[in-house]
């Protein structure tokens, strides 16, 4: 609740500005701790801990970029952009880590998250600023955390549609399974399990390049409830199928729809909520349900 009433309360580009900042040094001081060869376990702790903490103080703030800066009919494809490139890094990151750590070592892959880091801070230096509306008063500033819920629970497209997804979620979500469905399918090799997350990310990539027609449907409410039932469907397929590639085909289908349900559901949740509102982690999450935040 803390970074969603920050979120809420001030410039939200100063916000992302200044925990972007905190990441790149975190990143800068992993790197020089590995150049240096310390190998002080409790550095290394607190160094991940500052970035990770600074990444979930900016999150709520970042969330709400698409809608302040683009026209209300492109808010569902910037945010099927955000999602594809979010998929991109979840398939291609671990990858080229790995060869970085491969053929140099520890120190050239934090080099790298600097580097990524530092491009992500240009970027944001550039924005314009984004104060939350409604938010100038002093006494506005603690609405955020008397009211979400209550506005939640007034608008039947908010609650009908994060209703939708915690049941989705509740009911299937398999990442937890999928080093058990390895072992005893599979024969717990790490390979497999690998392919299971990168056949998700796959589908949702794909999924995320032909967004296009999605967003631009106007029954999102219908979308999301069709994207929902085809990931459970897509999930108990994935359950009962013996063969790899045809499990990992479902796992796919499952991505894809992921993707399309997060699309119409971010674009219905950040469209419906007054901005005053929409750095709770309650009204504008946007997190995708098999890799978290």
């Amino acid at each position: 609740m803390i970074t969603a009433t920050l979120a809420d309360t001030v410039d939200r580009r100063a916000v992302v500005r200044a925990t972007t900042a905190g990441q790149l040094r975190a990143s800068a001081g992993l790197c020089a701790q590995a150049l240096t060869e310390n190998r002080n376990v409790l550095l290394l702790l607190a160094l991940v801990a500052v970035g990770t903490s600074c990444s979930a103080l900016g999150a709520p703030a970042r969330r709400t970029f698409p809608v302040r800066l683009l026209p209300g009919d492109q808010v569902a494809a910037g945010l099927a952009l955000t999602n594809v490139s979010f998929q991109a890094a979840m398939l291609a990151g671990p990858a080229m880590a790995g060869l970085i750590i491969a053929r140099w070592d520890f120190s050239a892959a934090y080099a790298a998250q600097a580097v990524a880091m530092a491009v992500s801070m240009l970027a944001v230096i550039r924005l314009p600023a984004m104060r939350p509306e409604g938010a100038d008063a002093a006494g506005d500033r603690r609405r955020p955390e008397r009211g979400g819920w209550r506005i939640t629970l007034r608008r039947p497209t908010l609650w009908g549609s994060m209703a939708t997804d915690l049941s989705a979620t509740l009911l299937a979500m398999p990442i937890a399974l999928f080093p058990l469905v390895n072992e005893i399918r599979f024969g717990g090799n790490p390979q497999t399990l690998g392919l299971f997350l990168s056949a998700v990310a796959v589908g949702g990539i794909t999924a995320g390049l032909l967004s296009g027609t999605v967003t631009r449907w106007r029954r999102s409410g219908l979308v999301q409830l069709s994207a929902a039932g085809v990931w459970g469907l897509a999930l108990a397929c994935f359950g009962l199928t013996g063969p790899l590639w045809p499990a990992l085909g479902c796992l796919a289908v499952a991505g894809a729809a992921d993707t399309v349900s997060v699309v119409t559901r971010s674009a219905l949740v950040q469209l419906e909520t007054p901005d005053a509102y929409r750095g709770p982690g309650l009204l504008g999450r946007t997190r995708h349900r098999c890799r978290g935040p």
